[in-house]
């Protein structure tokens, strides 16, 4: 037969609880005992158990790391795969229409070395602005004009469709 151990008190619920009612709902927690509420700490040496033999974790060696690196090993797969289609499929199609990577990065080092990146980069950048100020303009001045709900729109054949869906009417 076991001989069972000696409760011990939970050093982390000692002491009544503020916020709890207690057992007979009183709100201010008078005659309340946290520890009766709280779980035993029993030492392991007590009960006579052993702690347990530690684990080896599956897949030791090459096929464990493999196992372990799955999601970074496809992602750089995915990536490597990617890159060598668009790197074979330059040899087929127009180099007008699309440049293999190997071609990319060697005009890339060569606009780094001479110098011409920065002034590159600045035009492109001034270029995407000026686009979306305009689209911004453009967008922003139609929809607050009210353009679609003018009798003019209404009479024109690109808007025959809108009048027929229940949507624009």
């Amino acid at each position: 037969m076991a001989r069972e151990p000696a409760p011990t008190r939970s050093l982390v619920n000692v002491g009544p609880d503020p916020g709890d009612p207690g057992p007979g709902g009183d709100p201010a927690g008078q005659g309340h005992y946290a520890g009766a509420h709280a779980l035993p700490v029993v030492p392991l040496e007590a009960t006579g158990a052993t702690a347990a033999p530690a684990r080896r974790r599956p897949g030791r060696g090459a096929v464990g790391w493999l196992v372990a690196h799955r999601d970074p090993i496809a992602k750089v797969a995915a990536v490597a795969v990617f890159l060598a289609v668009w790197q074979v499929s330059g040899a087929f199609l127009n180099p007008l229409f699309v440049s293999t990577p190997s071609k990319v990065i060697s005009a890339l080092g060569s606009l780094i070395g001479n110098g011409q990146l920065p002034t590159a980069f600045l035009r492109s950048l001034a270029e995407m602005i000026g686009g979306l100020a305009v689209a911004a303009v453009l967008g922003i001045g139609t929809g607050l004009s009210g353009w679609p709900k003018r009798p003019s729109s209404r009479s024109s054949p690109s808007a025959t469709p809108r009048r027929r869906s229940p949507c624009c009417r």
